[in-house]
């Protein structure tokens, strides 16, 4: 998957990130978030990033 997809299925899922794609082509395979949250709130993200991901990778 593009660094675009895997933001927009994170997006589904309730977390905001940048596509690497968007800050170049070396950025591809990257994904850019901001921790502009409390941390309990960053927890939770990356909570929801990891599912996210496993739920990717298990197609």
């Amino acid at each position: 998957m593009t660094s675009e997809e895997v933001a927009l299925e994170l997006l589904k899922d309730g977390v905001l990130c940048s596509p690497g794609s968007a800050f170049g082509p070396s950025g591809e395979g990257h994904l850019r978030f901001a921790y502009t949250i409390s941390q309990e709130d960053i927890t939770r993200g990356m909570d929801k990033v990891e599912a996210t991901l496993n739920r990717l990778n298990s197609h």
